[in-house]
This record gives structure tokens, sequence and C-alpha cells, in this order.
């Protein structure tokens, strides 16, 4: 979900009442805004620290949407369930704007890795496979410890 987006279109309904997107997408398009509009107001007002911020944006969504979004992100990263909600409403609104042709967003991950970053989903399955048959040197003349396994890796030998 793109929080840009969300803020796009919650600028559009608030500066007319949803009067352009109605015209544009009909009625279903400005009530799954409206349901979307009443989750935001709500978490922002009642349930953060937000207030003031939300009531400044309904007076003027222009100039107060880059301080919004910085707010909405956090409570999304905060709250997954918020975003998938969010998420559900942005959907309900796509698929009436594009009749037929449903656009879907990919689900937020469970666990958003630290810093943005791409979780690490490198295969560990392999670490402890078993190299050699018993007592097969690996380098050099090593004494035999009965350790049939090379666990994290071969540290290299000084000579």
């Amino acid at each position: 979900m793109a929080v840009n987006e969300v803020l796009r279109v919650m600028r559009d309904y608030i500066e007319d009442d949803g009067a352009r997107l109605e015209q544009t997408y009909g009625p279903e398009a400005v009530l799954a805004v409206e349901d979307m509009k009443d989750l935001l107001a709500t978490r922002l007002t009642e349930e953060s620290a937000y207030g003031a911020l939300w009531e400044r944006f309904e007076a003027d969504p222009q100039a107060v949407s880059a301080d919004l979004l910085g707010a909405l992100e956090a409570l999304i990263e905060a709250d997954p369930g918020l975003a998938k909600r969010i998420n559900r409403f942005m959907e309900a609104f796509h698929r009436v704007q594009a009749g037929d042709q449903a656009r879907t967003f990919a689900p937020m991950p469970e666990k958003a890795p630290v810093g943005g970053g791409v979780p690490d989903t490198t295969d560990t399955s392999q670490d402890e496979e078993v190299v050699g048959e018993e007592g097969t040197y690996l380098y050099g003349d090593v004494p035999t410890s009965g350790v049939t396994s090379v666990g994290k890796g071969v540290a290299e030998a000084e000579d």
C-alpha cells in the first residue's frame, strides 16, 4: 500500500466532500473512501496524539499532507492491522475505479525488516551436511577428532 496514494484519495474526497469522486467513479467508490476516512479519523484523533494534525488536514488538505504522511506511516508501522484495513478500503476503491479489472495490492509482511531492507531468505538447511567419510582429512595432516561434518565453515590454517 502506498500511503501517498491513500492521502491523495483522502485529499480528493475532502476538497469537495466526494462530489468529484462520485461523479468520476460512482457512489460505491465514495462509500469506500468515506469508510476509510472514518477509520483514519478515529485512529488519528481518538487513539493517537495526531488529533490536531487530522483536524488541520480536514481544514486544508494540501498544506498538511506532508505532515500527515509521516504520522500515518508511523501508525501503520506500529499497527499492521491498520494497514490491512486501509488496504481493503483502497482495494474496494480501485475495484470500482477499474471496473472489471480490479487491482490488488500485495499484503504487507507480518514483520517488516528493520530499516526497510530486504528480509533474509537464505536457506541454511545445507549448513550441516556431511563432507567425505569418517577419517577423511580436508586440509593437510590434521589429527582426527571424530567430527564427520563441517559446521559453519573451515578456517584457513597458517603454514
